[in-house]
């Protein structure tokens, strides 16, 4: 005799496999605008050797109350500048965005904030 709730997960698409850990990355686009020409401000990253990007780090819920609050934290520790309205512009969840990602790592999905 089968449960049916048995049944109904394991015709589910991943019944069975192992839970896939997810980091949450915070991401800040900040632009300014000098003569008609926009600009977006990178920083150095802390890998030797890699490109600047944006300004950015982990979301950790045991830290950050919130996106917003753990994003002003991130903006002012790298650029010394203490930002006012925020706005969610875009979130990327696609798997293989990280290129670098190693095994056993969390699939990271990225939140981007418009200052």
């Amino acid at each position: 005799m089968s449960n049916a709730m048995e049944t109904g997960d394991a015709a589910r698409p991943g019944a069975g496999m192992e839970p896939v850990q997810l980091g949450i990355g915070l991401n800040a686009v900040i632009v300014s605008v000098k003569d008609k020409v926009p600009f977006v401000l990178t920083v150095p990253q802390k890998v030797q050797d890699e490109r600047s990007g944006l300004p950015s780090g982990p979301f950790d819920p045991r830290v950050h109350r919130t996106f917003e609050l753990g994003l002003r934290a991130f903006v002012e520790e790298q650029t010394a500048l203490h930002i006012g309205h925020v706005e969610q512009l875009y979130t990327f969840g696609d798997r293989g965005r990280y290129s670098l990602a190693k095994a056993g790592e969390p699939h990271m999905v990225s939140v981007a904030i418009w200052l």
